[in-house]
């Protein structure tokens, strides 16, 4: 991977906190973008999904514990797609938790993967961290055509370490 860190980095800005994801990826960037858009795709690393595919769309993406839904406010294939994440939870109300921004950059036969969540609420982070390192490692794999991780399990183990590093 070239010297990056495969873990993801916390900046906190108050009580908000921008995570950030950078990975080299074996993949052109159409590859890619499809697993990120894609719902037939999607569902297969990451959630049910259902992406209006344009600037003013919306993205909805379920699982068994929660429902995101949010606006897309760039579309820009295949290098941006960026959109709210307003997280709803079986008796819970709707909570904004920022703004998610994929960035894809061609380097040579490879593509550079930055995923960014801004504007995510700082009690949140510690817990949200090893979540999105989780996703961000099946996709990996999904694009590698190999067996995906447990992602609770993968959480647990990154647990640890995230709160350690965003105290």
């Amino acid at each position: 991977m070239s010297g990056v860190s495969r873990s993801g980095r916390l900046k906190v800005e108050g009580e908000h906190v921008t995570l950030a994801f950078d990975r080299l990826l074996p993949h052109l960037p159409e590859v890619v973008w499809r697993a990120i858009t894609e719902p037939g795709e999607l569902s297969n690393w990451y959630m049910t999904a259902q992406v209006e595919g344009r600037v003013g769309g919306s993205v909805d993406f379920s699982s068994e514990s929660a429902k995101v839904t949010g606006i897309i406010t760039v579309w820009d294939p295949p290098r941006v797609f960026e959109h709210e994440w307003r997280v709803e939870r079986s008796g819970s109300p709707i909570a904004q938790f920022g703004v998610v921004r994929w960035e894809l950059a061609r380097e040579g036969n490879s593509t550079r993967l930055k995923l960014i969540h801004r504007d995510l609420p700082r009690q949140f982070a510690r817990n949200f961290a090893p979540g999105a390192h989780a996703l961000v490692d099946r996709l990996e794999k999904y694009l590698e055509n190999e067996d995906l991780p447990d992602w609770r399990k993968q959480v647990q183990e990154l647990q640890a370490d995230y709160s350690q590093n965003s105290s």
